[in-house]
């Protein structure tokens, strides 16, 4: 991809791919290039940056070409790897998203590895849900309309102080 915008600055070059990082307001998380370099880690491809200040920015996406046979014997066929949780089927995850692409990614991917997954596109849905279900693990973004990952975590700490929080900045 790429675009003949005002490039990206050198002094900040290197940091765009950081968890968090971002130069726009604070209502964005700036995980999405990270995600995407995560993503591409993990498929043994690289992503990376060229740009010239003035002149645009180009990102540059390579992955590895896999045969099928390969993919087959890297897990056991059904998309599980070999080291999976043998209790994931009894372990419930919530992810709380508005943005359906990741919720997607994390169904698909935490899904095959045997975890029973359901979602929430809010704060609101999630309490909802979890008045009703327990969850062992719930993943929540943080910027969503209607009540915000901070709001939820909020709550939380409030109505079910039995739950272990963990947050990361």
């Amino acid at each position: 991809m790429a675009d003949t915008g005002p490039g990206i600055p050198l002094q900040i070059l290197d940091r765009i791919f950081d968890p968090f990082f971002t130069t726009k307001d604070r209502a964005r998380d700036g995980l999405g290039l990270s995600i995407c370099y995560s993503i591409m880690e993990e498929h043994k491809g690289k992503i990376w940056v060229e740009s010239e200040v003035g002149k645009g920015a180009r990102f540059i996406a390579e992955l590895p070409i896999v045969s099928c046979h390969d993919v087959v014997t890297e897990g056991d066929g059904a998309g599980n790897d070999r080291d999976s949780d043998p209790e994931a089927p009894q372990r419930r995850i919530l992810i709380v998203d508005d943005e359906p692409g990741i919720v997607d990614v994390l169904q698909e991917v935490l899904g095959n590895s045997g975890y029973r997954i359901e979602t929430a596109s809010n704060g609101a849905k999630a309490l909802n849900r979890i008045a009703s279900q327990d969850y062992d693990l719930i993943i929540s973004d943080l910027c969503m309309p209607e009540m915000s990952g901070e709001k939820l975590h909020a709550t939380l700490r409030e109505h079910y102080p039995h739950f272990w929080i963990a947050l990361s900045s």
